[in-house]
């Protein structure tokens, strides 16, 4: 017998990925939730096929209300939330069913793949998602990027599962990728006006404008979000910090980016960081520092996104080498950078063709 989860789903328009994500979960003894949210496609017709538990819910520009709404459907108290473009690849029951017995005030987090289509590429991100939880317990707030607190106030706890989970909702056309940016950007614009001090909606929105291209904006909410000091161990504090500091990069502002110095006894050990700050130190003429950061990014096991403790060090340090005439160093290192390139694209393309 499974455990008594529900899985729980929110959906508008998604016919082209919520079949492929549905065929996913009921691989396992699981009740599925669908809230839809205003379906003008055959969304709602396919979540029928998987599920008899599909409801309609009047959107209201708020992703909270619409979550909590779906977990109070659930004939379970133990969730899991589960976008339309996730798909569960694997999963560890046992280590769920763990979790939720011993600590019913802890959040299952998972590290979700993502593949984002840009420029006619594929890059490869990795993004921590809380979404296994108790609803008695816990619940969804914020309107846009919504995170799971306890209901309690108290300070949560959570618990990194072994799940494997792709993520396919940024493999859309530049137009919907786009429209997504400027609906999310209107909606944290609300969020900040309720709460104008919140640097998580800041880092968001700041995320928002990157991906419109919209860089000085981007910079600003990203430098406000930092000045408001957040906890350097919150979730959102890697991706920011090295936002920031590839926004500073783009724009020229050498002398601003830094500021990323500030945070190296707690980010030395993310790829990301240890690569954006070599950049830093090249484009400020320091390099030997930009050849020492390279060399650690190597090093580093947590990354945000796909090469950073690979191909793209072992790039810009052969970029280096030739150009301070160490050839011998500078193809050697090319030449591993296109075997890690190889590997990745050789998944990369697994990962399309199941989609």
């Amino acid at each position: 017998m499974g455990l008594p989860i529900s899985v729980c789903i929110i959906a508008k328009n998604e016919e082209k990925y919520i079949d492929g994500c549905l065929q996913r979960l009921i691989r396992h003894d699981w009740e599925i939730v669908v809230v839809d949210t205003g379906s003008t496609d055959s969304t709602v017709d396919i979540a029928k096929k998987y599920t008899n538990a599909v409801y309609h819910y009047n959107w209201c520009d708020d992703f909270s209300k619409a979550r909590n709404y779906a977990a109070k459907k659930a004939k379970n108290d133990w969730i899991l939330t589960i976008d339309c473009d996730e798909y569960v690849e694997k999963v560890n029951i046992d280590e769920i069913g763990s979790l939720l017995t011993e600590y019913p005030y802890g959040i299952g987090d998972f590290c979700r793949t993502d593949l984002i289509k840009c420029d006619g590429a594929v890059n490869v991100e990795y993004t921590m998602a809380s979404r296994v939880y108790d609803r008695r317990y816990v619940r969804y707030e914020g309107r846009i990027h919504e995170q799971l607190v306890r209901i309690d106030g108290k300070k949560k706890a959570s618990a990194t599962l072994n799940m494997e989970v792709i993520h396919y909702g940024y493999f859309n056309s530049v137009e919907d990728n786009h429209a997504k940016d400027e609906r999310n950007i209107r909606l944290l614009h609300k969020s900040l006006d309720e709460e104008p001090d919140n640097p998580y909606v800041l880092f968001q929105l700041g995320q928002s404008y990157a991906a419109l291209g919209r860089d000085v904006e981007a910079y600003e909410a990203r430098m406000r979000a930092l000045r408001l000091a957040p906890p350097v161990e919150a979730p959102y504090m890697a991706p920011l910090i090295v936002a920031f500091g590839q926004s500073a990069l783009k724009l020229g502002y050498y002398e601003e980016a830094m500021e990323l110095e500030y945070y190296f006894d707690s980010m030395h050990d993310w790829a990301d960081y240890m690569f954006v700050l070599g950049q830093i130190y090249f484009a400020m003429g320091r390099g030997e520092d930009a050849i020492n950061a390279f060399i650690l990014a190597q090093n580093c096991k947590r990354l945000l996104s796909q090469g950073m403790n690979t191909y793209f060090p072992l790039n810009a340090l052969s970029v280096i080498y030739d150009s301070i005439g160490k050839k011998k160093e500078a193809a050697e290192c090319e030449e591993k950078a296109q075997e890690y390139l190889r590997a990745a694209a050789k998944q990369l393309e697994q990962n399309i063709r199941d989609m």
